[in-house]
């Protein structure tokens, strides 16, 4: 969530960066997913997914992708 509000405040990162929150994003999601969180959390981490629509490298299809492979 913190990623993706220092892109949204201080505009477009390069890819690496956004490589980044994918890799954090897939680590919370495992321990949501060991934890039997998914009631939880599942909101939430959709609103994260949705957030993320206008943001460039292909960031948003691979944050759904993650997002899928969990929920």
């Amino acid at each position: 969530e913190m990623g993706i509000e220092y892109t949204t405040t201080f505009g477009d990162m390069n890819e690496s960066y956004y490589r980044g929150i994918e890799r954090l994003y897939g680590r919370a999601l495992e321990l949501i997913y060991k934890g039997n969180l998914h009631n939880i959390f599942s909101e939430r981490c959709q609103k994260i997914v949705e957030s993320t629509m206008d943001f460039a490298w292909g960031f948003n299809a691979n944050m759904e992708e993650i997002h899928y492979n969990y929920f």
